[in-house]
């Protein structure tokens, strides 16, 4: 891990509060996610993804943390500023119960994932698999829109 994407991180986790999120409301679109403000605790990174098709040196992480059952896998994008001293946005894509990078192009990612959800008519927990398009940003960004496919 570069020096860079680990003090990213580093300083993402150890200062990182989740923005609101919208309402869940499971296959609308689009969502916007804006980048997060700086000030929760660390949690553990079990996964980094490398996305070298980016414009900008950027990462996608995932933290672990909940119930595993529902959405305990947290998955953020990180675009690394080439300044230093400027703070780096960090974007919680969203909590899910999988995900994996389907496809990488320069504009876009395409992740598919599986999230659980509650029924409005029975309570009951569900799960779904969706298609999200996440767009490449700069580290200049101050939000992205997601769009579901499906």
């Amino acid at each position: 891990m570069n020096w860079k994407l680990g003090a990213g991180i580093a300083l993402a986790l150890t200062a990182f509060a989740p923005p609101a999120m919208a309402k869940d409301e499971i296959g609308k679109s689009p969502v916007v996610i804006k980048a997060a403000p700086s000030d929760q605790m660390a949690e553990s990174v079990y996964a980094v993804v490398e996305l070298d098709k980016a414009a900008e040196d950027t990462h996608l992480f995932a933290t672990s943390g909940g119930d595993p059952a529902a959405n305990g896998l947290y998955l953020f994008m990180q675009v690394m500023s080439e300044d230093k001293m400027e703070e780096s946005p960090t974007f919680w894509i969203g909590d899910f119960n999988s995900w994996e990078v389907a496809e990488q192009t320069n504009d876009y990612i395409i992740l598919k994932i599986n999230r659980a959800y509650t029924e409005d008519a029975s309570g009951n927990i569900l799960s779904k698999d969706e298609t999200w398009k996440v767009p490449m940003v700069k580290s200049s960004a101050k939000e992205l829109t997601v769009t579901i496919e499906k």
